[in-house]
């Protein structure tokens, strides 16, 4: 892939990403859940070490489904941690096409809920 390719996919999803800004998450009683710098960062970056491209690239292509797991009430909290002040929760979405695609948001202390990452699971059968 061509870096003017990559560059273009890269701007798509970045405009895509901030333009969510925030979202109402029905399996968390309503709480609004926020896309800010972090959560897009993750997308780029694991801890300091850059992603290679295609897993930024196919990270990028399942940003089309974090809208609809963090609203569906089909979504399952599947694992709950609390790591020194932060609170995390791991969601689960199982798309039409049978990918189960899982997000992850947290809480910081008293602050708001952000979206943090999102990853897709093997197929179900």
């Amino acid at each position: 892939m061509s870096n003017d390719e990559y560059n273009i996919r890269f701007k798509k999803a970045y405009n895509e990403y901030f333009a969510i800004g925030r979202l109402v998450c029905k399996v968390l009683a309503g709480q609004t859940v926020h896309f800010r710098q972090h959560g897009f960062r993750h997308f780029l970056r694991k801890g300091k070490d850059i992603r290679p491209k295609q897993d930024q690239l196919r990270r990028f292509s399942l940003l089309r489904y974090a809208k609809t797991a963090i609203q569906a009430e089909a979504t399952r909290i599947t694992e709950t941690r609390i790591i020194q002040n932060a609170t995390y929760w791991s969601l689960e979405y199982e798309t039409g096409e049978n990918y189960l695609i899982k997000v992850i948001i947290r809480k910081i202390s008293d602050g708001d809920i952000d979206f943090v990452s999102i990853m897709d699971c093997k197929k179900r059968k």
